[in-house]
């Protein structure tokens, strides 16, 4: 027979205590691992994600994109910024505290490790796209012979 669908609490779960401070991951918490030990992070935090770009992109997803969600609705119901044009009339602006634009905040040294986080997350996108996925996402043949074809900001981190 099988089994009923798992609780959220099952669903939720990351990691299991099996004795006071020896955890196990499960698949979920497995990719968030960034494969150094808690020595290494704790001796060079900013050296953390050099050998895992999935799990720090699931880290600046929660880090920065969440703090911009949650101040979003408040700058999209702003008269000014709500339908503003200017790269710095954002909810990363507004969460952040900053006049300047995403990649002006990253480029001061005091965000380094904002910079250097978000540059292995587009690694981490970039590893979870086959390198060949543009071959096969399109009906190229469909194209005239003399077609010409722009692309526009594939890579990841364009």
């Amino acid at each position: 027979m099988l089994k009923e669908f798992p609780s959220d609490a099952e669903l939720t779960l990351l990691s299991l205590e099996i004795k006071p401070d020896v955890f196990v991951n499960n698949r979920i918490s497995a990719t968030l691992d960034s494969g150094k030990s808690v020595e290494d992070i704790i001796k060079s935090s900013k050296d953390k994600y050099t050998l895992a770009g999935f799990a720090a992109l699931c880290s600046h997803h929660v880090d920065v994109n969440h703090k911009c969600s949650a101040i979003g609705l408040e700058t999209l119901r702003d008269p000014v910024t709500g339908f503003s044009t200017e790269l710095t009339d954002t909810a990363f602006c507004r969460a952040y505290g900053t006049g300047d634009t995403f990649w002006q905040f990253l480029e001061h040294p005091k965000n380094r490790h904002i910079l250097q986080q978000f540059s292995f997350a587009m690694q981490g996108l970039a590893e979870s796209q086959p390198n060949d996925m543009i071959f096969n996402a399109y009906n190229w043949d469909s194209l005239p012979r003399e077609s010409i074809v722009v692309d526009i900001g594939r890579g990841a981190g364009n």
